[in-house]
């Protein structure tokens, strides 16, 4: 699921949907935001999804750079999967997304529970 605000001038705009089907809707009707919060679910329980989930962290992160502002933005991504903080995958997932998705990032912070 995706909420996402615009807010420009004291208005916001909430935008209601499941995630994926209505970032790449958004990517089509190029519109772009200047935060973007990614926040899915636990995608990796336990060791044994953290291929699967790897794969699905980039697709969604890859979706969501994609709506970041091209002239600068802020995306906070998260991850509650120990299994990708602990193994250390989710910065490398992180990088892997910006360059699918055609964008320069810079991590400006980490932090965790």
């Amino acid at each position: 699921e995706i909420t996402t605000v615009k807010a420009t001038e004291g208005q916001v705009e909430l935008i209601k949907g499941e995630a994926e089907r209505t970032m790449q809707e958004m990517i089509k009707a190029k519109k772009s935001f200047d935060v973007v919060i990614c926040d899915p679910p636990k995608l990796a329980p336990k060791r044994a999804d953290l291929e699967r989930a790897m794969r699905k962290y980039k697709q969604i992160n890859t979706l969501a750079m994609q709506l970041v502002n091209p002239k600068g933005g802020l995306l906070l991504t998260c991850t509650c999967s120990a299994a990708m903080t602990q193994s250390g995958k989710f910065e490398s997932v992180v990088q892997s997304a910006a360059k699918a998705a055609g964008r320069d990032v810079t991590i400006v912070s980490k932090s965790g529970a």
